[in-house]
């Protein structure tokens, strides 16, 4: 999945993927043929290898709290090159990249997961979704709380999209209580706790929020107009949007 189609010029995806025929794309699309000239005259000229064990870390470190935009500034790559890499180009119909340049593989590679690279802020689109997939299966804002050691006002505008972004140590701990309460039923022992339960069905229900059933993995993190080309290209190809 690509993000909006911004043209990064001075970039080998400019030249050949955009199109673009500005100086900076030339140049840079000469300097790669320069490159691919001098490694064939010494033997070793790579031209590809798979992109799926870089894949597989790029989500690692998303997981990890680490946003794509800021993993391919980490490893000095084109954001447009990661973005290939994990989603393909919904205007085109392309799927992820089967293939990455050498190069660009180990670069990205060699982003760690440290506190440090994950930044001050992440996007809040992940801990919203499984909020919102917990409250369908009647969980409480109130109820969770006491789980996480945030308050019920903080839990409930992350809920309610009020908030864009928290930070890492947020992320993490929402993404903890989902993993132990996303198929876990809340208690219903007493008169409150069956009307809590029921008030915050109703209220997922009201509001449209999918059940953790209706997420992958690979999809509940990202941001909103990421999600929507994805979405894009799934029903594109004739595969489940979600």
């Amino acid at each position: 999945m690509s993000a909006p189609q911004v043209i990064e010029h001075g970039t080998l995806t400019g030249y050949t993927s955009r199109k673009c025929r500005c100086e900076l794309c030339r140049a840079a699309s000469a300097a790669w043929r320069r490159n691919v000239t001098r490694q064939s005259a010494y033997g070793r000229w790579q031209p590809y290898v798979d992109a799926e064990p870089v894949r597989i870390w790029v989500r690692e470190l998303m997981a990890f709290g680490i946003g794509w935009r800021r993993i391919a500034n980490l490893a000095g790559v084109a954001s447009s090159a990661v973005s290939y890499l994990l989603y393909g180009d919904s205007d085109k119909g392309y799927p992820p990249a089967r293939r990455l340049r050498p190069d660009t593989a180990r670069k990205l590679l060699a982003v760690t997961k440290t506190v440090d690279n994950i930044g001050r802020w992440v996007d809040a689109a992940g801990s919203r979704r499984r909020l919102q997939a917990l409250a369908c299966l009647g969980w409480t804002n109130k109820a969770m709380s006491c789980r996480v050691s945030m308050t019920e006002h903080a839990l409930g505008d992350i809920c309610s999209g009020r908030r864009a972004q928290v930070v890492p140590g947020t992320a993490q701990a929402i993404a903890r209580l989902y993993d132990s309460l996303w198929k876990v039923m809340p208690p219903e022992t007493t008169a409150m706790e069956i009307r809590a339960a029921q008030i915050a069905r109703r209220y997922a229900a009201k509001n449209g929020f999918l059940p953790a059933l209706a997420w992958d993995d690979d999809l509940i993190d990202l941001p909103d107009d990421l999600l929507k080309a994805e979405i894009k290209r799934r029903v594109k190809s004739g595969a489940d949007p979600l």
